[in-house]
């Protein structure tokens, strides 16, 4: 539950946030902003900039961001009760916990004795040797063992049921907890058990798994119920003790389930992590968000997998993160394929891994037959459908590709793939090779806004192609400048869109509300560069009507046959050069 603003406000007042990452970080002022090293990730050039006056940090590189809560959070890998705690006794103020984080306290000292419990079992009783001869043998190793916490419930009905009441936790909170029955007689949930603890993103105990030794008990595995601090759709396995290298790569390699992140793990990808046999969710991903840009799915190669695989993308796309996916043999999971095939393999199927629409490309070419005219037709469909969106080199690429694939011409293709969407009304796509010139430069400069706004490296890559260039829209032309203006005056920074809007005249503000502001945009890189031929297209074309304008109205025969010639050239230059690009 969140502490009281007022109380969090305080804190933030009362903290220097130069002085809390100086500790970490020797930074410089530059301007109006201090650098210094990213402490999030290895670099040699500083990128990490820390606002005095806004008291945030950004990093151009690792894109990691936040207030001081966030920085002591991420440095010393706690929850956010216990960073406001920290900050609270540097800047000498008293802490109140609020009483719902005190009520949850002692679930949390029971999950961690009952920790230390199981671990105590596997490794010093007679029966627990045993089930640690069965893991070792089923390929986890001693040091997996010990880092991932593993332990033994014993089969005895109560041993950890009196073990804890002795030492005076309430039976009510053991019940509420999910370790133990209510009777007559009070029995242990978990017997007979491999035992895996289940930690929150700060790394608090707050469930377990258990699997089971003995194939006469089902189910397999039996987790947790939902308890006061457990909640599965919401726990991701292994994302405490994966955080460091999610945030050094940058990704996090998601699994289906955490016998695979293990395994994954102990083959050398930390920044592993796995579902708790649910669906991906958006608390899920709301986690990973500061951590990572990409998320790479490593779902099982059976027909369920990939089932959940196409959810878990949308899912993804939805929270504009990159989406890759691993592909693995059919029918085989990774823990698999790790056996069969070796880390070394397995990883470079992870580090090779697809994107979102090479994988349904890949899939319906699998699923449909396009020898026959009804396989053919489903899978235009399919490609179709995935490709409305897509940026027009990426609708190019993948309707050549299967045009190879079905054995037909590409040009009957693409005229299907247009007039499918027709009568549809204009995508994001179709605008930008709309036969309205007028309509087809004003949507790319648009669009090219929110390239500027999103980064300065776009702002960057534009200008070295571009001394100057006449808008259509002179709005938006002049929002443009304001931008670059701000870039140039603010170098290295980070810009606030919100902060930055508020700094503009009302009738930007109201161009910016009414034909900018989409906060799910989906930036693609391909789609930038297309946005830089259009508006190399529109520059060209301001060249010829030009002097298609000179040519009119000069007298002179030799002028005109000299902007004849001019004119001639550069039409059988860009002729050309369209049917080099089809």
């Amino acid at each position: 539950m969140a502490e009281p603003r007022a109380n969090v406000d305080l804190i933030l007042e009362k903290t220097n946030l130069i002085e809390l990452i100086g500790e970490v970080t020797p930074l410089q002022k530059k301007g109006k902003n201090h650098m210094g090293l990213c402490p999030f990730h290895d670099e040699k050039t500083p990128s990490f900039s820390v606002s005095e006056d806004k008291q945030l940090y950004h990093c151009f590189s690792c894109k990691a961001s936040g207030n001081a809560i966030t920085f002591v959070k991420e440095t010393q890998g706690v929850g956010s009760a216990e960073a406001m705690k920290i900050l609270a006794q540097r800047a000498g103020l008293a802490y109140e916990v609020s009483p719902e984080s005190l009520a949850l306290e002692p679930y949390f000292q029971i999950n961690e004795e009952a920790l230390t419990f199981f671990k105590v079992m596997l490794q010093h009783t007679e029966e627990g040797l045993k089930a640690k001869a069965y893991a070792l043998k089923r390929g986890l190793s001693e040091d997996t063992l010990k880092t991932f916490g593993i332990g033994y419930a014993p089969a005895a009905p109560d041993a950890l049921t009196q073990a804890m009441l002795k030492q005076s936790f309430l039976q009510s909170d053991l019940i509420d907890v999910g370790l133990t029955q209510s009777g007559p007689p009070l029995y242990d949930f978990y017997r007979q058990r491999l035992m895996f603890p289940l930690h929150d993103a700060s790394g608090r105990v707050v469930g377990f798994s258990g699997r089971t030794l003995n194939k006469e008990i089902q189910p397999k595995y039996i987790n947790t119920a939902t308890s006061p601090v457990f909640e599965k759709n919401q726990v991701l396995y292994n994302l405490h003790r994966a955080k460091r290298a999610i945030k050094a790569q940058r990704r996090v390699v998601m699994f289906e389930g955490f016998m695979d992140a293990i395994a994954a793990h102990q083959a050398g990808l930390e920044e592993s992590v796995a579902l708790m046999g649910t669906a991906l969710t958006s608390q899920h991903l709301k986690q990973l968000e500061p951590l990572c840009d990409r998320v790479v799915l490593c779902l099982d190669g059976d027909a369920a997998g990939l089932e959940a695989t196409r959810r878990s993308m949308d899912m993804v796309l939805k929270h504009q993160l990159d989406v890759r996916i691993a592909l693995l043999p059919e029918g085989q999971d990774p823990d698999d394929v790790i056996k069969h095939h070796g880390a070394e393999a397995f990883i470079k199927r992870v580090n090779e891994a697809v994107s979102h629409l090479e994988f349904r490309y890949i899939t319906a070419l699998k699923q449909f037959d396009v020898s026959t005219l009804e396989g053919l037709e489903a899978i235009k469909s399919t490609v179709f459908t995935m490709l409305a969106k897509a940026p027009l080199t990426t609708q190019r690429h993948y309707l050549e590709r299967l045009a190879v694939a079905a054995a037909i011409e590409p040009g009957i293709l693409i005229q299907d793939f247009e007039q499918s969407f027709r009568f549809k009304g204009p995508l994001r796509s179709q605008k930008l090779a709309d036969n309205l010139i007028t309509d087809k430069f004003q949507e790319a400069e648009r669009l090219l806004l929110h390239y500027f706004l999103k980064d300065e490296v776009y702002s960057r890559m534009f200008r070295l192609e571009f001394d100057d260039l006449t808008y259509v829209d002179k709005t938006a032309r002049d929002l443009q400048f304001e931008i670059f203006e701000y870039y140039d005056h603010n170098p290295q920074s980070c810009l606030m869109v919100e902060l930055f809007k508020a700094s503009l005249p009302e009738a930007q503000q109201a161009y910016l509300k009414a034909q900018l502001f989409k906060e799910d945009y989906p930036f693609d890189r391909d789609e930038f560069e297309d946005l830089l031929k259009t508006m190399h297209a529109y520059q060209q074309k301001q060249h010829m009507d030009a002097l298609k304008t000179a040519l009119k109205e000069s007298t002179n025969p030799k002028e005109k046959q000299a902007l004849r010639d001019t004119i001639l050239k550069l039409k059988k230059e860009q002729y050309y050069g369209k049917r080099k690009d089809s």
